[in-house]
């Protein structure tokens, strides 16, 4: 992925399919939306964990607001890069 940021998970609500992320250099909060999260396992349930270590591409809403887009477990992402 280029331009790969890291961050956390400040929480995420499965039910209703969205939440937020904390960036690692960035002042506010980035909304993430499941169907930008990339599972390990494919045909897994795109689900995060508050307080997961994260890694994530910076992309823009239908309003053109920043979002979090090809979000990934950052273990899992290390692994896929090694």
């Amino acid at each position: 992925m280029d331009d790969v940021k890291t961050g956390k998970v400040c929480w995420f609500d499965p039910r209703a399919g969205y939440g937020f992320i904390s960036q690692d250099n960035r002042e506010r909060d980035l909304f993430v939306h499941f169907s930008d999260i990339v599972m390990a396992e494919e045909g897994a349930f795109r689900t995060l964990k508050k307080g997961q270590d994260i890694v994530y591409r910076i992309g823009k809403n239908n309003k053109g607001q920043d979002k979090a887009i090809d979000v990934q477990d950052k273990a899992d992402y290390e692994k896929s890069q090694a």
